[in-house]
């Protein structure tokens, strides 16, 4: 009685071990360790690059913005520069313009009045893109209407010239004043011979 007793308690006690061996290694097993590492690694990855991220946006912007504030002035200043030197050649060329004098009742060229249309005309190329006027005007003698006329026959001779050289024709243009815009006011052949003229302007 006493030997089946201690065997069957033999028995309980080396099942019970295993049993209690069996459920402990199902509750710990190595897949649950590793996973929780893992996300803690990530986690801190993921906060350190939200850090990092909007410094390195503030300062690249703030370096194209100062980029382009400099270009842009720089542009500017390109641009006021061009527009200083183009009037300042425009008022130099405006002085150089020569008028040329007719002979009384004349629309004809001489031979000195082309010789100052063709240095006008080297002037005048330089602003090629650029309207061109030319006014015609007469002495006091005459009527208003003779002198209106003939006013515009000086200014389409000189007009034709300055085809003839090469300038464009459709920047041409011709306005005659006749005896209304004298040189000089005033009465005698010195005074007369000063108004009979034409003039090229550029506007």
């Amino acid at each position: 009685m006493n030997r089946f007793f201690k065997s069957n308690r033999f028995a309980a006690t080396f099942f019970a071990l295993f049993l209690s061996i069996l459920l402990a290694g199902c509750s710990s097993g190595p897949g649950l360790e590793e996973e929780v590492p893992m996300q803690d690694t990530l986690a801190v990855q993921d906060t350190s690059d939200q850090v990092e991220e909007p410094h390195e946006i503030v300062v690249e912007e703030e370096t194209t913005n100062d980029s382009l504030l400099s270009f842009e002035e720089d542009s500017l200043t390109a641009i006021d520069s061009e527009r200083l030197r183009l009037e300042e050649e425009l008022q130099t060329a405006r002085r150089e313009l020569q008028v040329v004098y007719f002979l009384y009742d004349q629309s004809e060229l001489s031979g000195e009045a082309r010789e100052i249309l063709q240095q006008n005309a080297e002037i005048l190329r330089r602003f090629e893109n650029r309207p061109i006027v030319v006014e015609g005007h007469c002495d006091e003698r005459g009527s208003t209407e003779y002198n209106l006329a003939l006013g515009e026959r000086r200014a389409a001779t000189v007009k034709q010239y300055y085809i003839n050289y090469g300038l464009p024709a459709e920047l041409l243009r011709t306005i005659s004043y006749g005896e209304e815009r004298p040189e000089i006011s005033g009465t005698g052949e010195e005074i007369w011979a000063r108004n009979r003229r034409a003039v090229t302007r550029l506007p």
